[in-house]
């Protein structure tokens, strides 16, 4: 449980720290490569393109901070 803004604005920094650490160590040939793995909420195994899948993952950073200034 966060205390306060403050703590939560510290949270935020560090875990932007480490998407930026990480994206800094991601490849063109890593991106080129399918990701695999298995979802127990529909039982099976899925694929799908990493390069889809970081850039799902950005846009939806991107979504949720727009949220945050309503």
């Amino acid at each position: 449980m966060v205390g306060d803004f403050d703590e939560l604005t510290r949270m935020r920094a560090d875990a932007d720290d480490k998407i930026s650490a990480w994206a800094g160590r991601v490849t063109e040939a890593w991106l080129a490569e399918d990701q695999t793995w298995f979802s127990s909420s529909v039982q099976k195994e899925l694929r799908s393109p990493r390069s889809f899948l970081v850039t799902h993952f950005f846009n939806h950073q991107t979504h949720h901070r727009g949220q945050g200034m309503r």
